[in-house]
């Protein structure tokens, strides 16, 4: 365990790049606000998902702290804004679903259903196509985060790499099949 006093050489380490700073702060923001989260009624892949979301932020933006005796309360003030993100982004696709459920509710009686069947069928080739177009990695990670609902932890173990990649890999993979099926659209 590192003392406190050395917490700002590492905050220093980290903002000139040095890898090992870097995964060292990696982990102490990460069993910092885990449990956090995990108060606030978030499942284990949520808070997963909104950790990552502040590792790159924090990772993203931490040259930009002048002052690394602050860097602990700037995680706190991150930390804070993505979890109001991620509830503010729940409710709003609550209410798009409750939205879309009622228009399919009101669809559905006047709706073939042989065309609701050919429509499910495009959509899932157009994923299968984009899903297809991905590196290898990314698709593994995609398939095992989204069809085999495996958690972040599980899926290190079963690919060999660092629990830490393999959010960053999620992340770049989700950004990837994001483009790849708003260019399907287009």
């Amino acid at each position: 365990m590192v003392k406190a006093e050395n917490n700002l050489d590492i905050v220093l380490n980290a903002q000139a790049g040095d890898k090992t700073s870097l995964n060292f702060l990696s982990e102490k923001i990460r069993d910092r606000i885990y449990p956090r989260f995990r108060r606030a009624n978030m499942d284990d892949s949520s808070a997963e998902d909104v950790i990552q979301e502040v590792l790159l932020t924090v990772f993203v933006r931490i040259k930009d702290v002048r002052n690394p005796q602050v860097f602990w309360t700037w995680v706190d003030i991150v930390a804070r804004s993505k979890k109001a993100q991620y509830f503010r982004d729940l409710i709003r696709r609550r209410q798009v679903y409750e939205n879309f459920t009622e228009k399919q509710i009101h669809q559905s009686e006047s709706t073939n259903s042989a065309y609701d069947e050919v429509a499910k069928k495009e959509r899932r080739e157009v994923v299968s196509d984009a899903v297809k177009k991905l590196k290898d990695e990314h698709a593994e990670i995609i398939y095992l985060r989204h069809f085999e609902h495996k958690g972040y932890n599980e899926i290190a173990s079963m690919t060999n790499i660092k629990r830490s990649n393999v959010g960053v890999r999620y992340h770049r993979a989700k950004r990837c099949l994001r483009q790849l099926l708003c260019a399907a659209v287009i």
